[in-house]
């Protein structure tokens, strides 16, 4: 679908230019053709695997096929698998990752992002390849039937000679379509299995994507800015399980016993609180943090924080554009280091600490803002943790292993699936198409929307890893580990703003009192 016209002319620094060529490379319409009709059969015919390894060996066309290489961590092995047993998951993966969209990206820290859309996309495309296949041979029953029925009434065929056409006609549709599902299914057993780190198996390594989609990706694996919606900035980081704040008057100083008199605090800023944070809270955590600062962002005000939107010249490519426009997920150091001396009431700056536990599966993240109102300091604390994942996504635990193993399940569950994938292609062919129309027809006016409407809220949808975590189970069998990590976060944060109070010469009664409500056991004359 070409882009709409206003698209050429309007968006403030930003212009399209005509190119021969996209920086998204797509293929010809005669190569897609052949893609699809590539017979889902020579995904079989080639060599297997070395023992005990995912050797490269041969793809069905003679080519050399990349050895395949699970993901490093154990989320993102589980949601691979997942992506492959679950078609509605993928489609998630693709919608979050592949798509594009003028929204924003949600982080995606804790998981292989590049990993899952390639996944998605290879799912998805020997779904589309399956489905094409059997739209095939639906059609050529539908022919042999109207050409026997012809047949009938021009005397050419009498009425065995029409059931027996049909009966070999209807097994042969059940032959084929029973071949041409199990294949899917098999490709699906084998890339399900190898995700996870099984080898042996003839899986196909998922292909890359476009550089562009992939880089967009990447960006918002190192996330730092985040443009959000709803109760808790922290998208990304799971579930909160716990918030505080004080206040604290910088303006008392303490009280010196020798001269009976309070001596006159030092002056420092939010900043100066911020880099001192950084550097004392690591020093006495065994299990030491990772460290940083991200930008949190209200959705709807994202035009009026600045520097969250590229400007430039577009290729005419109506997804690039559509990618253009979405805010950043990176901003540089010095932009959210601004945030921090003159917060915009938009865009709220975060010193985060980060501790991971379990391979990633528990994740515990202390998150600190500071602001500096003439003599008043203000100081919010959060805890958020990220939990296993799901039931939903281990089913992938429940195929047998062994030698032959996959033949009589993966027959049970072919059997019953081949009519109802096979008689219903021609519905879901029908679907696609009308997806697809109504997709461009969606994408017309779409560009002047964004440029016309101040009410849109450009915030991420909330990200892969926190929907597929069991954030209500906190009965996990990490839970030790997160309560471990809370209460040093917590503990440490108090100890290390009170010492920095002291530090400035300010008077910590106050901050000692509050701090005996929000660490429990601490008195509110020793917080230290």
């Amino acid at each position: 679908m070409p882009p709409s016209k206003t698209s050429r002319h309007r968006g403030a620094g930003r212009t399209t230019v005509e190119s021969g060529s996209r920086l998204v490379p797509r293929p010809s319409p005669e190569e897609r053709v052949r893609r699809a009709l590539q017979f889902p059969l020579g995904a079989v015919r080639r060599e297997a695997a070395p023992p005990g390894g995912e050797g490269g060996g041969r793809s069905w066309n003679g080519s050399p096929r990349p050895a395949f290489t699970p993901a490093g961590d154990g989320i993102t092995r589980q949601l691979c698998s997942a992506i492959h047993l679950n078609a509605s998951f993928g489609g998630e993966v693709l919608n979050d990752l592949v798509y594009p969209d003028w929204k924003a990206m949600a982080p995606n820290w804790h998981i292989d992002g590049v990993a899952l859309a390639r996944h998605a996309a290879q799912a998805k495309e020997r779904r589309e390849r399956r489905d094409l296949w059997l739209l095939v041979v639906t059609a050529a029953v539908a022919i042999i039937a109207e050409v026997a029925l012809v047949s009938i009434f021009t005397g050419g065929l009498g009425p065995g000679g029409l059931l027996a056409l049909m009966f070999f006609a209807v097994v042969g549709a059940y032959l084929a379509g029973f071949a041409i599902v199990w294949v899917h299914y098999r490709a699906v057993h084998d890339s399900a299995l190898s995700s996870i780190g099984i080898r042996g198996l003839n899986a196909v390594e998922p292909p890359p994507l476009p550089d562009d989609v992939e880089q967009a990706i990447r960006s918002s694996m190192r996330a730092n800015v985040i443009v959000f919606a709803g109760k808790t900035p922290f998208n990304g980081s799971g579930e909160q399980i716990d918030r505080w704040s004080f206040t604290v008057d910088t303006r008392v100083g303490t009280l010196d016993a020798a001269l009976g008199k309070r001596t006159e605090p030092r002056e420092f800023e939010a900043v100066d609180l911020h880099r001192y944070l950084i550097e004392q809270i690591p020093l006495t955590l065994e299990n030491k943090p990772k460290v940083g600062q991200r930008l949190y962002v209200i959705g709807g005000h994202a035009r009026a924080v600045g520097g969250l939107f590229r400007h430039g010249p577009v290729l005419d490519d109506p997804d690039y554009e559509l990618r253009f426009r979405r805010p950043v997920s990176e901003v540089k150091r010095e932009r959210i280091e601004q945030s921090l001396r003159n917060q915009h009431r938009s865009a709220r700056p975060y010193t985060f600490f980060e501790v991971t536990g379990w391979d990633g599966q528990v994740v515990v993240t202390l998150f600190v803002r500071v602001e500096k109102r003439g003599p008043m300091l203000e100081v919010e604390l959060a805890v958020c943790a990220l939990r296993p994942l799901k039931p939903d996504y281990g089913d992938v635990v429940k195929i047998p292993l062994g030698p032959g193993a996959h033949r009589l399940p993966l027959l049970r569950t072919v059997f019953p699936m081949v009519w109802p994938l096979l008689w219903g292609s021609p519905s879901r062919a029908i679907r696609k198409i009308r997806m697809d129309r109504q997709e461009a027809a969606d994408r017309v006016d779409l560009d002047q929307q964004l440029e016309e409407r101040n009410d849109l809220s450009w915030a991420a949808a909330p990200g892969l890893r926190d929907r597929t975590a069991a954030a209500a189970n906190g009965n996990h069998f990490g839970a030790a580990d997160e309560k471990i990590y809370h209460n040093a976060f917590k503990r440490r944060s108090i100890d290390v703003l009170r010492a920095f109070l002291v530090e400035q010469d300010v008077d910590v009664k106050e901050f000692d009192l509050a701090a005996s409500f929000m660490v429990p056991g601490v008195a509110p004359n020793n917080a230290g």
